[in-house]
């Protein structure tokens, strides 16, 4: 029997759809408030339990209008995530975690494990079945692929890549990008963000796997 064509294949993996958003003009790191509710009413149910790693004071206010029920969770420097008090959070019961994903990888060493691999595989731990992993990432340094990186250690957790957003962050004027004149210095040149990274995986089971 000969091979199936590429286009016949049945790797799910090979084949995430691109979406845009347009955002508000927001800085580094951060998604601005409307983008964050839309985020979460697209990727939760109501009443469901979301976590945030990291994430901004605003995301409280977003998970009450929404009426999810919010737990957050932040990282001690190069160990990884830890559970605020009130002990640790029930395995397979979360609908939706949001990373905001933290500038900790330098982009000349190659490090092993990666440094997100501990993490994502915790997140798997606590995702229901068919749960979304949603992470955020910022255009914070340009030698730093954190897309490629995180979706490699995701995978690596066993979560599957389901969709990659690009959120535009500069103004547009009709058809055009209209960037603002001020930028963040990287290594005596000035990066311009006009956009951010949402990169969306999801676990096995339930209806989105």
């Amino acid at each position: 029997m000969s091979a199936p064509l590429p286009e016949q294949r049945a790797d799910e993996q090979q084949y995430v759809p691109l979406t845009v958003w347009l955002g508000e003009t927001t800085p580094p790191p951060g998604l601005s408030p409307s983008t964050l509710l839309r985020a979460i009413a697209l990727f939760s149910q109501p009443n469901e339990a979301i976590v945030t790693i990291d994430g901004p004071p605003g995301v409280h206010a977003a998970a009450d209008y929404l009426h999810r029920r919010l737990h957050t969770t932040a990282r001690h420097t190069g160990t990884g995530m830890v559970t605020p008090a009130g002990g640790s959070f029930p395995c397979h019961t979360a609908g939706l975690v949001i990373d905001y994903q933290p500038d900790m990888v330098d982009a000349t060493v190659d490090d092993f494990p990666d440094p997100f691999l501990a993490d994502y595989i915790h997140v798997r731990g606590i995702l229901r079945p068919g749960g979304i992993f949603l992470v955020v990432i910022a255009p914070v340094r340009p030698q730093l692929d954190g897309l490629a990186r995180t979706i490699t250690a995701a995978r690596g957790a066993g979560l599957r890549y389901l969709q990659h957003i690009v959120v535009v962050t500069a103004p547009v004027t009709d058809d055009r990008l209209a960037p603002p004149v001020a930028g963040l210095p990287v290594d005596g040149r000035f990066l311009i963000p006009v956009h951010t990274d949402l990169a969306v995986f999801t676990t096995s089971g339930g209806r989105r796997a």
